[in-house]
C-alpha cells in the first residue's frame, strides 16, 4: 500500500527536478554541454538544482556563494547567481580558502542563458585524453588550418602541440586551439601581453576577448579580468583559461578568453577597446587597496599608474624635508579626497606628453600655475605638501613612456635640476626615474655617455623595503659620484642604477626598469609615442651597464637579448659580463687585480718593508667576487709573505692568528662556499674560531670582525654602503686610540661614510678611497664596451683569451700610474693632507680637463694636422690584439677609426689626455694651464711637446750615452710639462 503524502513529494520533487534538467539542457552554454563529461554533468546538475531550490526559497535574497570541491574530477566549483556575485567574489572566496593552495590546470566560467546561475570550475588535475581519442589525427588536422604548407609556421606549431596538456588537446576543437596559437605566435618575450577583440561571436551578441600573457599565475590574472570587467560592467557568459608552452625561459604561458555582452545587447566597439587596454596592463598593475578608485569608475587604470608613478618620485626627492610625514601614505589619500586636482595632474601630463595632441606652452604653464595654488590651499596640509611635490616632479619630467603601449612600468627623464642641491650638490647630466608593479628606481649619470652597475635591491621584510624606500634616490646619487670619480680612466661618464623589487618578483624588476629605460633611450623614430615636452623630438643615449648586486647571469643576458629585440644601436654594449660575449668579472677576477695593485703600492707606505710579511682583515667571503678572487691573488703572489688573520661575510666569521690556511681558504673560493664552511679543524691553536651568523653570537662576531681584529691591512670586498659612518667610527680604533688596521684599500663601494673616513685618517689610518681602489671592474666593463662596438661576438670570442689578459694589464697599469702620482702627491704635501682627499681630488681634476677638453678634441678631430696625432692616442688605448697584426696578416686597427661612434672617439680622447695631464703633470700644473682661456692653443702645445719629447728620447736611447737611461726617463718625466710653460710665455 503507497503512501499518498510520499507520493506527492517525490511527485512534486521529480517534477522541479525534471524543471532543473530542462533548464541545464537549454540555459548552459553548448560548449560546457558538448565538452562537459556526463558523468560531471549529473553531479553538477545536482549542485545547481540544490542552488536553485535555494534561491527559489529565499526569493533570491540568498547571497551565498557554493563552494564545492569535485574531488572525483579534480575541480573546484563554485555557483552563484550574476546578478548578485561577481567573477571577483568567486576569485577572493576560492583564493581565501585552503583549496587555493593546489595547482590550478584549467578553468571554465559558464553562466546560464537566462542569467540564473553561475558555474565556475577550476580544475586541479592534470587533463587527460579520453580512451580512444585520436591525438595524431586532431594535431595534424590543427597544423593543416593553422599553417598549410608554412614549414616554419608548422615547426612553431608543433613544439606549441607538443607542449600543451594533451586534456587541452582533447577538449579544444580545431578553431579554437588555432586560435590560441595565433595568439601564442604574437608574443616574443615571457613578460608580453596581447589581447584581441572580436565582436559578435558565432552569431550571436558576446564578444570574446581573448588574452595570452607570459610571466604569471591564474588567480592574479583571473582577478585582474574580474576587475576590468566589472569595470566597464561586462557581463561574463562564459570564459576560459588555459595553459599554453613558454614563450621564453620556463614560465608557462596563460590564453584566457571572456565572452562578454553588455546590457541590453552588444558591447559598443570603444568599450572593447578600453576594456582591452585595461586587461593588457596586467604587469603593470598593482594589486592593492587603490584599486577602488578603479572599480568605481574615479580613475583609469593609466590614470593610476602615472599618480602612483609621480607620487613615487615626488617621495624621494621632498620627502626628506617633511621627515614626520608619510609622504606616499598623505598622497593615497589624497588620491580619494582630491580627485579633481588628481585628474588635473593627469590631464596636465597629458597636455605635454600625450603623442599627437599636446597642447601649446603657455597653455600649459598656466594650468601648472593654476594647479599649484590650488595645491597649496588644499586642507589637510599633509595632503597639500603631497600634491605640490607631485605637480613639482611633473613640471621637472623631460621625457615619458607614459603611453607606449606594452610598457611595462612608468619612466621618465627628469631634469636634474629636480634635485635639491643640499643633498645633490653635484648637479648630474640625467636623471631617469622608475615606477611600477615589480620595481621602482633611479638611474643617474654624470656625463651623456655613462657606465655604472644595474644593482637590485630585494628586501627580506616590510622594514627593510622601508629603509630602502626611503633612501634609494640618495643611495642612487652616491654611488653614481663613486662612480664617476672612479671612471675617471675610462671615456664613460659614472653612473648608478638601482631598482627597489616591490612584492618579491625580482626578474620582472629587471624586466620592468630595462625595458622602461629602454623606451626612453631609443631613437624617437622607434618609440614614436614617447615624445618631448609638447610634441618636440629627443635623441637616442649612450648608456651602458654593468652587473651589480642580485644581478644573475641569467638577467644579465636577458638584458642583452632585449636591447637587440629593442634595435638599440651598439645593443651588445648595454650591459657588460654578458655569458660568453662578455667578460665576467669574477671568473678573471678583474676588480681584485687593482686591489693587488694598490696592496703592493701601500705596503711600503704603511712601513711594511720589501718581501716583510703582513696581516690582513677582510669583509667579504670566499664566494663572492672581490673576495674571493682576491684571495687567489693573495696566494699567487704573496702566499709566503700574506697571513690572512680574518674574514667576514654573509655567512659568519673566521679568525685564526696565525693566518687562515690557505689550503682550506682556496678550497671555498673553488666551491664557492662562504667563510662559515671554513673546516675548523684547519684552525691554529692559537685561539682560531669558526662562528657561524645562525645566532646573536655569531651574528655579533660577524659584524664586529672588521673593528676588533688587528691587522696590517683591511680590505672590504664587501658590505653594505656606510657600515662604518660617522656615528660608529671610534669603534674601529684599538684600545692605545690607533686605528685597528695601518692602511685600508676600499675593495667596497662606500663602505666608509666620508666623515669615519676623515676621522680615521686624522687618526692615523691609510686610506685607499674606493674610487681609487676598486676601478678595475669599470675599467673592464668599459674595454668590453669598447669590443662590442667594433667586434662581433664571434670575432670577440675568437680573440678572447688574448684580449682579457690585455685588459687585465691596462687594469694593473692604470692602478700603477694612480697610485705613483697619488703617493708621491701626499709625500709633496708631507703628508699633511689627506690621502682619501687627494684621491678624490685627481678624480675630479680628471673628470674637469675631460670635460674642458671634449668640446675642443671634436672640433679639431677632422683637423688633417692631428690626424696621426688622434690616431696614435686611440690605438694607444686600446688592447694591443686591436692593434697588432695576426698571423694570417690581418688586422682589426682600422675598426677602431671606422666603427667606434664619434662622440665615444672624442670620449676616449679626452679622458686618455686628461688622466696622463693629471697623473704625469699634477694638479698644480693642470689647475694652472687646463683653464677654457686658451684651452685649445695649451693643448695643441701640449700634443706638439709630446711628440717632441717622443723624438728626442728616441733620438737619445739610440746613443747609447754612459747614464743615457736615466736622462731618458727624467726628459720623459719633465721636458713636456716645461716646453709647454715656455711656449705659452712662462720662462722655466
Amino acid at each position: 500500500m503507497t503512501d499518498p503524502l510520499l507520493d506527492r513529494i517525490q511527485s512534486h520533487l521529480l517534477a522541479d527536478l525534471a524543471q532543473t534538467v530542462t533548464w541545464f539542457r537549454s540555459a548552459m552554454p553548448a560548449y560546457y554541454l558538448a565538452n562537459t563529461p556526463d558523468a560531471e554533468q549529473e553531479r553538477h546538475l545536482e549542485i545547481l538544482h540544490a542552488a536553485r531550490r535555494a534561491a527559489a526559497r529565499s526569493n533570491g535574497s540568498d547571497s551565498a556563494l557554493t563552494l564545492v570541491d569535485d574531488a572525483e574530477a579534480g575541480k573546484l566549483l563554485v555557483v552563484g547567481i550574476p546578478g548578485r556575485h561577481r567573477l571577483l567574489d568567486v576569485i577572493n572566496l576560492v583564493d581565501g580558502s585552503r583549496l587555493a593552495e593546489r595547482p590550478i590546470h584549467w578553468v571554465e566560467l559558464h553562466t546560464a542563458s537566462d542569467h540564473a546561475l553561475f558555474l565556475d570550475s577550476f580544475s586541479y588535475g592534470p587533463g587527460v585524453a579520453p580512451a580512444g581519442f585520436d591525438l595524431a589525427a586532431h594535431k595534424q588536422a590543427i597544423l593543416d588550418a593553422a599553417c598549410g604548407e608554412d614549414d616554419r609556421c608548422s615547426r612553431n606549431a608543433g613544439r606549441f602541440l607538443e607542449a600543451v596538456d594533451q586534456g587541452y588537446l582533447a577538449r579544444s576543437r580545431v578553431e579554437r586551439v588555432v586560435r590560441h596559437l595565433k595568439a601564442w605566435s604574437l608574443l616574443t618575450a615571457a613578460e608580453d601581453v596581447s589581447v584581441q577583440v572580436e565582436r559578435g561571436v558565432e552569431g550571436t551578441t558576446s564578444a570574446r576577448l581573448l588574452l595570452a600573457c607570459g610571466a604569471a599565475a591564474p588567480w592574479p590574472v583571473l582577478a585582474h579580468a574580474a576587475r576590468v570587467l566589472h569595470r566597464h560592467r561586462l557581463s561574463l557568459a562564459r570564459g576560459y583559461l588555459d595553459w599554453v608552452p613558454a614563450v621564453e625561459g620556463t614560465s608557462r604561458t596563460l590564453i584566457a578568453s571572456f565572452y562578454v555582452t553588455k546590457s541590453g545587447g552588444a558591447a559598443d566597439e570603444a568599450l572593447l577597446a578600453a576594456a582591452a587596454s585595461d586587461l593588457a596592463a596586467i604587469h603593470r598593475t598593482v594589486a592593492d587597496d587603490l584599486l577602488k578608485l578603479y572599480l568605481d569608475g574615479t580613475y583609469g587604470l593609466d590614470q593610476l599608474e602615472q599618480l602612483r608613478a609621480l607620487l613615487a618620485i615626488a617621495n624621494q626627492i621632498v620627502g626628506p624635508d617633511h621627515p614626520y610625514l608619510d609622504l606616499e601614505e598623505a598622497g593615497h589619500q589624497a588620491f580619494s579626497d582630491q580627485i579633481d586636482l588628481c585628474r588635473g595632474l593627469c590631464q596636465q601630463l597629458a597636455g605635454r606628453f600625450f603623442p599627437t595632441t599636446t597642447e601649446p606652452q603657455a597653455t600649459w604653464e598656466k594650468r601648472q600655475r593654476d594647479l599649484s595654488t590650488r595645491c597649496r590651499a588644499v586642507e589637510p596640509r599633509s595632503q597639500a605638501v603631497a600634491l605640490e611635490a607631485m605637480l613639482h616632479v611633473l613640471g621637472h619630467i623631460r621625457l615619458i613612456n607614459a603611453w607606449r603601449p606594452g610598457r611595462l612600468g612608468i619612466a621618465c627623464k627628469l631634469d636634474p635640476a629636480v634635485l635639491p642641491e643640499a643633498r645633490f650638490p653635484h648637479r648630474p647630466f640625467g636623471v631617469f626615474a622608475f615606477a611600477g608593479a615589480h620595481a621602482r628606481g633611479f638611474h643617474i649619470r654624470f656625463r651623456p655617455s655613462a657606465r655604472g652597475g644595474l644593482r637590485l635591491l630585494i628586501p627580506r621584510n616590510a622594514a627593510q623595503y622601508a629603509r630602502a624606500r626611503d633612501g634609494l634616490l640618495k643611495e642612487v646619487y652616491d654611488l653614481a659620484w663613486a662612480q664617476q670619480l672612479k671612471n675617471k680612466d675610462i671615456p664613460e661618464g659614472g653612473s648608478k642604477c638601482i631598482a627597489l623589487v616591490e612584492h618579491g618578483a625580482a626578474d620582472l624588476a629587471v624586466r620592468q626598469v630595462v625595458d622602461s629605460l629602454i623606451d626612453l633611450i631609443l631613437p624617437a623614430d622607434k618609440v614614436p609615442e614617447v615624445v618631448g615636452p609638447h610634441g618636440t623630438g629627443h635623441d637616442a643615449a649612450l648608456i651602458f651597464l654593468g652587473p651589480d648586486e642580485n644581478m644573475t647571469p641569467e638577467r644579465i643576458a636577458w638584458v642583452a637579448a632585449r636591447a637587440q629585440a629593442r634595435g638599440v644601436r651598439h645593443h651588445a654594449t648595454l650591459m657588460s659580463s654578458k655569458p660568453g660575449a662578455g667578460i665576467n668579472h669574477k671568473e678573471f677576477g678583474v676588480t681584485s687585480e687593482g686591489i693587488f695593485t694598490w696592496i703592493s703600492a701601500v705596503l711600503p707606505v704603511a712601513g711594511i718593508a720589501n718581501e716583510a710579511s703582513y696581516t690582513v682583515k677582510l669583509t667579504g667571503g670566499p664566494d663572492g667576487d672581490v673576495g674571493g678572487n682576491l684571495l687567489k691573488i693573495l696566494a699567487r703572489e704573496h702566499r709566503k709573505r700574506c697571513q690572512v688573520v680574518a674574514i667576514a661575510d654573509g655567512t659568519g666569521c673566521a679568525e685564526d692568528p696565525a693566518g687562515l690556511d690557505w689550503d682550506e681558504l682556496l678550497r671555498l673560493v673553488k666551491e664557492s662556499q662562504g667563510i662559515a664552511a671554513f673546516d675548523p679543524a684547519r684552525l691554529s691553536k692559537r685561539g682560531g674560531r669558526v662562528l657561524p651568523a645562525t645566532d646573536k653570537a655569531g651574528e655579533d662576531a660577524r659584524n664586529s670582525l672588521h673593528n676588533r681584529i688587528v691587522a696590517d691591512l683591511f680590505v672590504p670586498c664587501g658590505g653594505r654602503p656606510a657600515t662604518i659612518n660617522d656615528d660608529n667610527w671610534q669603534q674601529f680604533l684599538a684600545p692605545g686610540g690607533r686605528p685597528s688596521a695601518k692602511a685600508m684599500i676600499e675593495g667596497a663601494n662606500i663602505f666608509l661614510s666620508p666623515g669615519a673616513r676623515q676621522h680615521l685618517e686624522d687618526a692615523g689610518l691609510i686610506v685607499i678611497k674606493d674610487s681609487s681602489a676598486n676601478k678595475g671592474g669599470v675599467i673592464c666593463s668599459s674595454y668590453e664596451v669598447l669590443a662590442g662596438l667594433v667586434l662581433s661576438d664571434d670575432e670577440f670570442l675568437a680573440i678572447k683569451p688574448r684580449y682579457v689578459r690585455d685588459v687585465v694589464e691596462l687594469i694593473r697599469s692604470a692602478a700603477q700610474s694612480e697610485a705613483k702620482a697619488l703617493i708621491a702627491a701626499w709625500k709633496r704635501r708631507a703628508e699633511h693632507e689627506r690621502l682619501s682627499d687627494l684621491s678624490a681630488q685627481l678624480s675630479e681634476e680628471i673628470n674637469r680637463v675631460s670635460g674642458l677638453l671634449e668640446p675642443v678634441i671634436s672640433g679639431h678631430l677632422d683637423d688633417d694636422s692631428l690626424k696621426d696625432t688622434w690616431r696614435g692616442h686611440l690605438e694607444a688605448h686600446c688592447p694591443h690584439v686591436l692593434i697588432e697584426t695576426g698571423p694570417d696578416g690581418r688586422s682589426l686597427r682600422e675598426r677602431i677609426h671606422n666603427r667606434i661612434p664619434r662622440p665615444h672617439k672624442v670620449a676616449i680622447l679626452a679622458k686618455r689626455l686628461a688622466s696622463r695631464m693629471v697623473y704625469k703633470e699634477g694638479l698644480t700644473w693642470c689647475r694652472t694651464y687646463i683653464a677654457e682661456e686658451r684651452l685649445w692653443e695649451t693643448l695643441a702645445t701640449y700634443l706638439a711637446a709630446e711628440a717632441q719629447v717622443q723624438a728626442v728620447c728616441f733620438h737619445l736611447a739610440g746613443l747609447n750615452l754612459p747614464g743615457g737611461e736615466e736622462l731618458v726617463r727624467v726628459i720623459a718625466a719633465g721636458a713636456q710639462r716645461e716646453l709647454v710653460r715656455r711656449r705659452l710665455g712662462q720662462e722655466f
